[in-house]
This record gives C-alpha cells, sequence and structure tokens, in this order.
C-alpha cells in the first residue's frame, strides 16, 4: 500500500490566497499609466477649452460693440492691443483681458495708431482678422466681417 498525500485546495484553513507580489505591482503600474494618462489628456482639453473660451469672450465683446452702433446710431469701436492682450470698448467701459499665455494678433484696417475695429450704425464695420494662440495648443481664428460686422470662428 502506497501513502498518498491528500490534495489540497486551498479552501482549508492555513491556506491563503492572495495575491502575490507580482499581481500587485502589476495592477500599481496599471493604475499608475492609467492615471497619468488620464491627467495628460485632461490637461489637453483644459487648455484647449481656455483658448475656445477666450474665443468665446471676444465674439460676445464684439457683438456687444455692433448691437451699441446699431443702437445709439455711431461708430462704436472696439480696440485691440495685442501687446498687453487685451481689447475695450472705451464707449460701454468695457475691457477684456486674455490669460497671460494667451497671444493675439490682430490684422485690422489700418486707423490711428492702434489697432481697432469700427462699427458703423448700419451693422457693418472696418473689418478685422483675430488670431488666438497659445504654446503648444494651436490657434483659433476670429474673422470680423466688414460687409454686416458680424464675428464668426473660422475653421
Amino acid at each position: 500500500m502506497t501513502a498518498t498525500s491528500p490534495r489540497t485546495t486551498g479552501d482549508e484553513p492555513g491556506h491563503d490566497r492572495g495575491a502575490t507580489l507580482v499581481e500587485l505591482l502589476v495592477v500599481l503600474a496599471i493604475l499608475g499609466l492609467s492615471a497619468t494618462l488620464g491627467a495628460t489628456g485632461w490637461l489637453t482639453w483644459r487648455n484647449a477649452r481656455a483658448l475656445d473660451d477666450s474665443a468665446g469672450r471676444i465674439v460676445r465683446l464684439a457683438g456687444q460693440a455692433r448691437v451699441e452702433a446699431l443702437r445709439q446710431g455711431k461708430a462704436v469701436t472696439l480696440s485691440v492691443n495685442a501687446a498687453q492682450g487685451t481689447l475695450a470698448i472705451p464707449a460701454l467701459s468695457k475691457r477684456l483681458a486674455l490669460p497671460p499665455d494667451t497671444q493675439l494678433l490682430a490684422e485690422t484696417a489700418a486707423m490711428g495708431d492702434a489697432p481697432s475695429i469700427l462699427f458703423l450704425p448700419d451693422g457693418s464695420s472696418t473689418g478685422a482678422m483675430l488670431t488666438l494662440s497659445r504654446p503648444g495648443h494651436g490657434m483659433r481664428r476670429l474673422r470680423v466681417s466688414w460687409a454686416d460686422g458680424s464675428v464668426r470662428r473660422e475653421p
């Protein structure tokens, strides 16, 4: 008669079926990688969203200048200071400052010392092309139509 040892299934007391150190390290590595990729993607999305937000604020400010010109029946100026990253409607005492890392390039009709967009009482304007950019996050272009004074984001 040969002696055989009983097979253990791991369900008996004293036989824990815990995770091995290698399994724990693999899980931690996967969690770390997921967190890194998630944070990077979130930061990219947030920076792109900040650029879109700045473009939207400029569109609203230009719209206010256009509406004010129509309402008052006289020209309203939207001043652009690309060096300081600001836009203003002096007649309404409104000023918009862009985030410090946002660059603004303004292509406007030559009118005086500083670039500006003139919104006329008939709804038209002198027209302009505004370009917003952030290092490493692309750019947004806004076109101010001379024909109807509308402001549209270009693709």
